[in-house]
């Protein structure tokens, strides 16, 4: 083969490697101009799916949004509802408590007023009855009483009446502890129960000694202390001369009353406007 031959085989295998070459280097760019295209396809797509994806969240966030204001909006009507129910529970608690309080002020007013009832029943009776001291108090009151040992004495009563009599027991002890001398009552045509007094009174005749007028005195508050109510009363009673002897005491039991006051020949009574008047001539 001749060089000529042998050139021309070599231009023609290489212009068909160029040829090839060439080919593939066309469809190199024409598959490089699709992958572009695809990309700049694929990149839009992103872009905009990733624009609707924000626009989806956002519209995400505002529906959860919404419904937490919604469920605000209901946990705040439902804490209103509570707390207005809570407070008509307070206000109902407070007015039975206030109920409760008026009802307890007008119990308190009731027991109260029985309390003074039952008091002013009890003072009464007091006032109206005789209470028999004790008779311990008897070793305590009667030494005094001894020195005038011998003294004599009587009891004027209703002697029917329980509770006078009950008095007249005790005053009897007391006397005879100290050595007092009883005696019957003289008569009289005017009963000393006739006399307008109250509770006890020690009667002495106006010509009584003086030691008679000592231990009648020295009497008085023996019987005070035992919650007898006492007074001395120098007067003549009954038919002149007066028929009992001047060194007697009369003890005359009344009934229970208002407390009385001997001032000279006047007698006054606790609590009332009477004044009593007794002997001869003006008060003095």
């Amino acid at each position: 083969m001749s060089e000529i031959q042998s050139l021309i085989l070599r231009f023609q295998s290489l212009s068909h490697s160029v040829d090839w070459w060439n080919t593939a280097v066309i469809w190199g760019l024409a598959l490089a101009a699709i992958a572009a295209v695809f990309v700049v396809i694929a990149t839009r797509i992103v872009v905009t799916r990733t624009r609707e994806l924000s626009a989806a969240q956002d519209l995400l966030s505002e529906a959860k949004d919404r419904e937490r204001d919604v469920k605000i909006a209901e946990a705040q009507r439902g804490v209103a509802d509570a707390n207005a129910r809570a407070g008509a529970a307070i206000e109902r608690a407070s007015k039975a408590d206030e109920r409760a309080s008026k009802n307890e002020i007008e119990a308190a007013r009731l027991t109260k007023e029985a309390e003074d009832e039952r008091m002013a029943r009890i003072q009464l009776a007091a006032s109206i009855s005789w209470r028999t001291p004790d008779r311990a108090l008897i070793t305590q009151l009667a030494p005094p009483l001894q020195r005038f040992a011998g003294q004599r004495f009587a009891f004027v009563s209703e002697f029917s009446d329980p509770e006078r009599n009950n008095v007249l027991s005790w005053i009897g002890m007391l006397l005879g502890t100290a050595e007092w001398r009883l005696e019957a009552s003289p008569p009289s045509a005017r009963s000393e129960l006739t006399f307008q007094a109250t509770n006890i009174v020690l009667w002495v005749s106006p010509t009584a000694p003086n030691v008679v007028i000592e231990a009648a005195r020295a009497l008085v508050p023996a019987l005070e202390q035992g919650g007898l109510p006492t007074v001395v009363l120098q007067s003549g009673w009954g038919p002149k001369p007066d028929a009992a002897p001047p060194d007697l005491i009369r003890v005359v039991i009344f009934k229970k009353g208002p407390r009385m006051t001997v001032t000279g020949n006047m007698i006054t009574f606790e609590g009332l406007p009477t004044e009593l008047l007794f002997g001869d001539g003006p008060p003095h």
